[in-house]
């Protein structure tokens, strides 16, 4: 965690940074291990929790409610399309 001051910013608003971040993390992390999907989203889930527990730590930052339920969002987005990805490439492969 940093300061809020030297958070990277991409322009985009915070709710479709941590939406495309989370699921990032979360569709490579599906497709990597496709055979533990469910630890996949645990981790995916708690690593948001714990992120934004963590900023209550620093003075200069705000742990939200709405903040991390956009990452949670955003991280089962992310590992759905994962799983999906992960379900037509099976099924190419199987013809």
């Amino acid at each position: 965690l940093l300061p809020i001051e030297m958070r990277p910013r991409s322009g985009a608003s915070s709710v479709i940074e941590y939406l495309v971040a989370f699921g990032v993390v979360g569709f490579a992390f599906a497709l990597g291990h496709s055979d533990r999907i469910i630890r996949v989203l645990s981790l995916v889930v708690s690593s948001a929790v714990v992120l934004e527990v963590l900023q209550l730590i620093d003075p200069t930052r705000h742990g939200r409610l709405t903040d991390v339920a956009v990452k949670i969002a955003g991280a089962v987005v992310g590992v759905g399309l994962g799983v999906g990805l992960n379900w037509v490439l099976s099924r190419r492969r199987a013809s």
